[in-house]
Order: structure tokens, then C-alpha cells, then sequence
């Protein structure tokens, strides 16, 4: 009768396990096709929404969600990885700690190689993560301020009137990595800084 339960709860946490797996793949090919909506929305989490609505929007609940006092910032993460880690999406909703609203949306995609493609949503203008600054400055033009809090850090190349933040590609230990954010078009270098540049 143990051995037999034993056996049950071994059971119930592999289907468990493979549940999760599954809905996270199910809500990747679903979400990696959604388009960047310069000042709206990314992945399907729009500005002014709460956290449940970019849970259901995501189809997976908060990996992590953390505080970051000295910014007044709360950071709901959601990341989907791909079976063997070649890719990973780790999609941000950020809030000013006690409002309900979520104010920035930021993704880093991150891929062992150049033919993978964990995102391929497009931004108003065509852009997407992880392609060429000369790509962004065709599309955009020159940014409007840029900023690197460190020289070891990444750029984030901001455009103010369009809402949205890009952090081109940079290889790293194992993987390439690019960043995009979403905020609501003409909020001040300030507001910025606080919501998305780390």
C-alpha cells in the first residue's frame, strides 16, 4: 500500500513537471509571434494593465517577482526556455510599487546562435531584437539619449517620442543577448532610468 502511494505521488509531480513544460512551449510558440507595439504593448502585455492580465497574456505565472526599493519598482518575471537551452525569453512587467498598473514591459531574448529565433515579433517599423544597430538606426533614426550606467554594461538606445528602449546585441559567456522595452511614449530621461535601465 506505501510502495503503491509511493509510486502515485512520483507519478502525479512527473505529470506535474511535464504539464509545466508543456505550457510554457504552448505559450512560447504563442507569444514569440505577438508584435512590439511601440508605447503599447510587447508579447502581448499592454501598458496600463495589471499584473493578472500580463499573467493571462503570457499563459505562465511570475517566475520571480521582486522589489527594488531604491527605485520604487516592483518586477514581475516570466521567463520560457527552450528545451535543450538554446534560447530563454524573460519578459519583465515593471510597476511603481503599490500601483496596479503595469508602466514598462522590457524582454531580453537570449540564444546560443545566430539561426535561432526565440522572438520574432516585430516592432511598428519593422524591427526585431536582436538585429543590427544599423538595422535599428535605418528604422528609427538616431536615438534620442542614450544610456550605459558602467562601460561593461549594455547600451540602451532610447526613443523617446516612440516609447521604446533597445539594447542591441552582445555576445556573452554562452549566449547572444539583446533587450527591448516599452514605455509610454515621451516619459522623461528620469522615468526611464527608473523603469527599465538596470
Amino acid at each position: 500500500m506505501m510502495r503503491a502511494l509511493g509510486v502515485g505521488v512520483i507519478l502525479v509531480a512527473l505529470l506535474l513537471t511535464v504539464a509545466g513544460a508543456e505550457e510554457a512551449q504552448t505559450a512560447w510558440h504563442t507569444v514569440r509571434h505577438r508584435p512590439i507595439v511601440d508605447g503599447e504593448s510587447l508579447a502581448g502585455v499592454r501598458l496600463g494593465e495589471t499584473v493578472d492580465d500580463a499573467t493571462r497574456a503570457l499563459g505562465v505565472a511570475p517566475a520571480d517577482i521582486g522589489h527594488e526599493n531604491l527605485k520604487s519598482r516592483a518586477e514581475y518575471l516570466y521567463a520560457l526556455r527552450g528545451p535543450n537551452d538554446d534560447w530563454a525569453l524573460m519578459i519583465t512587467a515593471m510597476l511603481t510599487i503599490g500601483s496596479p498598473q503595469v508602466e514598462a514591459i522590457h524582454m531580453t531574448v537570449l540564444r546560443r546562435n545566430e539561426r535561432v529565433l526565440p522572438y520574432v515579433g516585430l516592432t511598428k517599423r519593422g524591427y526585431r531584437s536582436g538585429e543590427s544597430t544599423t538595422r535599428l538606426r535605418t528604422l528609427y533614426g538616431a536615438p534620442d539619449e542614450i544610456f550605459q550606467r558602467l562601460a561593461s554594461t549594455p547600451v540602451w538606445w532610447w526613443y523617446r517620442d516612440a516609447g521604446l528602449i533597445v539594447s542591441p546585441e552582445v555576445q556573452g559567456d554562452q549566449y547572444l543577448a539583446s533587450q527591448i522595452a516599452v514605455v509610454r511614449p515621451r516619459l522623461t530621461a528620469s522615468e526611464v532610468r527608473r523603469l527599465v535601465v538596470p
